[in-house]
């Protein structure tokens, strides 16, 4: 793990240098990580931190648009890589472009379409070079983004 990442990370668990924000929707957490962005995750912080694989998380920057970004395992990914990830709900299938942003990160903008295809309880994520499927409990996704968006909104100008 690069220096750069393993700080975002414990920045993100610690929100340091941010604005306070902090709330919780079903499994998810989201909070200031510094003091220019805000990131939800769909596992605890302190699990998160620790092994950030097989997850999902939000993070936007204050004058930036939503992403998502799925974290799937070390080494299976080349760093800026364009890669497709393509979510299936409800039966529904949407293929987003993306980037890779590390070794085991794959991010998109949360997009209108995307936002749609996530209002189901249950998202199965495929991505171009990954050799399984990734299944995530998307369930409160609306409120998450709410509370992003909020969280955005307080940060320092």
């Amino acid at each position: 793990m690069s220096l750069a990442l393993a700080a975002s990370f414990i920045a993100l668990a610690h929100g340091a240098h941010a604005a306070p924000f902090l709330a919780r929707h079903g499994h998810w957490t989201v909070m200031a990580a510094s003091a220019t962005a805000c990131a939800a995750m769909n596992r605890p912080p302190e699990e998160f931190n620790a092994a950030p694989f097989a997850s999902l998380a939000l993070r936007q920057l204050r004058d930036g648009p939503a992403r998502l970004q799925v974290f799937a395992w070390p080494g299976v990914f080349k760093p800026n890589d364009a890669v497709t990830i393509t979510v299936t709900a409800d039966g529904a299938r949407t293929d987003m472009p993306g980037r890779t942003f590390d070794t085991y990160i794959a991010e998109t903008p949360l997009t209108a379409p995307l936002r749609e295809a996530l209002k189901a309880r249950v998202a199965e994520f495929e991505i171009t070079g990954l050799p399984s499927m990734l299944l995530f409990d998307v369930s409160h996704l609306g409120e998450v983004v709410a509370s992003l968006e909020a969280c955005v909104r307080g940060l320092a100008r």
